[in-house]
């Protein structure tokens, strides 16, 4: 049974507010403070009646009060954690970012529900193992096969519960232990083949902070996303390959496109929709009120920056994986390379150095749709 160890993480975070009674490294504060923040968040979502269930009934008769007051009570210095993660964009980053954005964002499509398949939880542990054996890389085996160990307790496997906040609604979760260099994974059950694929891209979130450890806001946020997008893509290869649920992936594959196509075009229309709010403009190619980056950077919040660099990773990851389907080898250097490269917050984000440009992403987006229908906002 694949089930978090609640005492073991609640002895911890007692451990973790007792050493932060006494601490005057900024640095280590900030280490423990993340990891009281990842217990607290292992508790929340462990579908017990004390952590989950009780919190869940409470923030929704006070409409989530319940969980700021004590977000505010247990991590009053928590704010500093999260200070430094919004990402440096410039001009031309931004520009890029929003072409790619609009490309997607013509119309919003309908994301199809997948059709019900039940897999029982040793069966989406052993596929997920086997999957990481088949790509011939060490690290890769022995950290998933220590993830995946019922014994070390890393691995949470739940049906919905209605007990669960709207908030905590999601499919799948990664959680990372900062003290320890840990990764604790949740898989919320849907009934459907994106059990078994939410479950390994959790694995591959693990794999990827154990590979390299590092701290929140040390790297830019948003791109953690593509090395498990990809891999959600090269399981379904590897599932097709092997006649293994064969004929449940290709609603998979739709399924995602359709979703990043549905969060570019949500991203997009809600930029259009502030810009013409708070400056009065209406937003026509070609009008004396065109749009323009400088009134998108003021307007800009940090959910629009997370969405458009969440739309950037899904497209790197189709990069990567059609590099795995040309050669299992190069997709798999290429793999490699982005996961032990820093990318430092303070710099522009680049992925040249697996061989992928900006030119080469633009002309990914434009497929999406065969409409050359321009945007209404002027790059």
């Amino acid at each position: 049974m694949y089930k978090w160890d609640v005492d073991d993480i609640r002895k911890k975070k007692a451990y973790i507010l007792k050493r932060l009674k006494n601490v005057s490294n900024p640095l280590e504060e900030k280490k423990l403070c993340a990891t009281l923040l990842s217990y607290h968040s292992i508790l929340r979502n462990s579908s017990t009646i004390r952590y989950t269930w009780f919190p869940g009934i409470l923030d929704k008769i006070t409409k989530n009060i319940s969980l700021q007051m004590e977000a505010k009570k247990y991590y009053p210095r928590i704010d500093n954690i999260f200070s430094s993660i919004t990402p440096k964009l410039t001009d031309e980053y931004l520009t890029f970012l929003i072409k790619i954005c609009r490309n997607l964002a013509e119309f919003p499509v309908e994301v199809r529900p997948l059709t019900p398949v039940s897999i029982n939880d040793e069966v989406i542990i052993d596929v997920s193992r086997r999957f990481y054996e088949s790509l011939e890389y060490d690290p890769f085996i022995k950290l998933s096969q220590k993830i995946t160990n019922p014994d070390k307790k890393f691995i949470n496997l739940e049906s919905k519960s209605p007990h669960v906040s709207e908030q905590r609604k999601s499919i799948g979760l990664n959680i990372k232990d900062y003290l320890f260099n840990e990764s604790y994974c949740m898989v919320r059950r849907e009934n459907d083949l994106y059990d078994l694929v939410a479950l390994n891209h959790e694995v591959m979130h693990g794999i990827d902070f154990q590979l390299r450890p590092r701290m929140v806001g040390e790297e830019h946020y948003g791109f953690h996303e593509i090395p498990t997008y990809a891999i959600d893509l090269v399981l379904l290869d590897y599932l097709d390959e092997n006649g293994i649920y064969a004929e449940y992936t290709d609603e998979v594959r739709t399924n995602k496109k359709e979703t990043t196509r549905n969060l570019a075009f949500k991203t997009f229309y809600r930029l259009q929709q502030r810009i013409e709010q708070t400056k009065n403009k209406r937003i026509f190619l070609g009008s004396d009120f065109d749009c323009t980056i400088a009134d998108i950077r003021e307007i800009l919040d940090f959910s629009d920056i997370k969405d458009l660099l969440e739309i950037e990773s899904y497209l790197i990851a189709e990069m990567i994986a059609d590099r795995f389907k040309i050669n299992k080898e190069m997709g798999m250097q290429t793999l490699k390379t982005l996961l032990l490269t820093p990318m430092p917050s303070d710099k522009t984000p680049s992925f040249e150095h697996i061989g992928i440009y900006p030119e080469e992403i633009i002309k990914v987006s434009e497929t999406y749709y065969s409409s050359s229908k321009q945007s209404q906002i002027k790059i």
